[in-house]
């Protein structure tokens, strides 16, 4: 079984700058909503497109709700 991402898709229109995912990764970091992530292959055939597999970069993360609700206001 696959596990689900919960929140919504973005909409491919207008898509966002940075990670697609961005929005709904727990793991999320500043750099994810800047920047799309790049390619990087894993063992085997294996690839990913995540920064928290890219050493060096800056781990801090943010959080979504807290900074959706000050553009609220």
């Amino acid at each position: 079984v696959l596990p689900t991402i919960s929140g919504m898709v973005p909409g491919m229109i207008k898509p966002p700058a940075g990670c697609a995912f961005c929005n709904r990764c727990p793991c999320a970091m500043h750099i994810c909503k800047e920047h799309q992530p790049i390619e990087m292959k894993l063992e085997g055939k294996h690839c990913v497109s995540c920064w928290l597999q890219l050493e060096g970069v800056d781990r801090s993360g943010i959080d979504f709700l807290q900074e959706e609700a000050k553009n609220e206001k």
